[in-house]
């Protein structure tokens, strides 16, 4: 069968069997193709009753996979707009390792060059683009700081 003529089931069968998808992005994908509510309803309590898709599950995923790269805030709002409940994404960043970890995860980049002003504008503007508090950004820089002044 193609793509075209499967059941709104066997769709999201079909996109379930290459990752994870939270209940409201296979609900979007669902009204791409024109299914009717009710049909949508149909097919995503199958799929659940067959804990084929969890929302919890789907958030655990997503926030190990971008709490890898990225602050809380960053987190938080991925999981948002996959539709993921506000309970369940404050579980999720309880389970993270702590922000301030991942933070000197992410300057490591920046580690073995000298600290100027310039630098630390740089890295100011690159732990904001990846959601990071700026608490945890002044500890970052201030953990390239202590590295800068130790070497030289």
């Amino acid at each position: 069968m193609t793509k075209g003529r499967l059941s709104p089931r066997e769709y999201l069968l079909f996109l379930l069997s290459r990752r994870e998808y939270s209940e409201q992005e296979l609900r979007s994908r669902l009204k791409v193709r024109a299914c009717t509510s009710s049909e949508i309803d149909e097919a995503l309590c199958i799929i659940k009753e067959l804990d084929l898709q969890s929302d919890v599950r789907y958030a655990g995923a997503k926030a190990r996979a971008e709490g890898r790269r990225k602050g809380n805030r960053s987190v938080r709002q991925v999981l948002r707009n996959k539709g993921i409940a506000t309970d369940q994404i404050n579980l999720e960043l309880a389970a993270l390792p702590p922000e301030g970890d991942r933070v000197l995860q992410a300057v490591r980049r920046f580690e073995n060059k000298l600290l100027d002003a310039k630098l630390k504008d740089k890295v100011w503007r690159f732990l904001m683009a990846r959601g990071f508090s700026a608490d945890s950004i002044k500890n970052g820089i201030a953990h390239l700081s202590r590295q800068s002044t130790e070497e030289a």
